[in-house]
């Protein structure tokens, strides 16, 4: 989970990125390859102390999250279903996810 460091050393995160919870379930599409989709869940919140990785050369940091796998699905869209292959097809609808939170229960259960 990468942000940006300004000329005053501030650290710039996605404002999306603070929200992360213990417990919460991260859909990570076209990861460990292009036709998967690996579901982590957080084993810590993203505000809670956790290592950082700097690259002061290219004005940018990494928080490392601890996650637990729990699944890694098939990036099908017969297998996922149409509304969460969609879903995931298109960074804006990423975050609408819970609009189709009974079909998502299903693919992990």
């Amino acid at each position: 989970m990468c942000g940006s460091i300004n000329k005053h050393q501030e650290i710039k995160l996605p404002e999306v990125l603070l929200k992360i919870k213990r417990k919460d379930l991260l859909f990570l599409p076209r990861y460990p390859n292009w036709t998967q989709i690996l579901v982590v869940e957080a084993t810590q919140d993203f505000n809670d102390k956790s290592e950082h990785v700097a690259d002061q050369n290219a004005n940018i940091i990494c928080k490392i999250l601890p996650v637990r796998v729990v699944k890694v699905l098939s990036y099908q869209k017969h297998l996922l279903g149409e509304h969460v292959y969609q879903g995931f097809s298109g960074a804006e609808n990423f975050w609408a996810l819970m609009a189709w939170i009974f079909d998502i229960e299903k693919l992990l259960q």
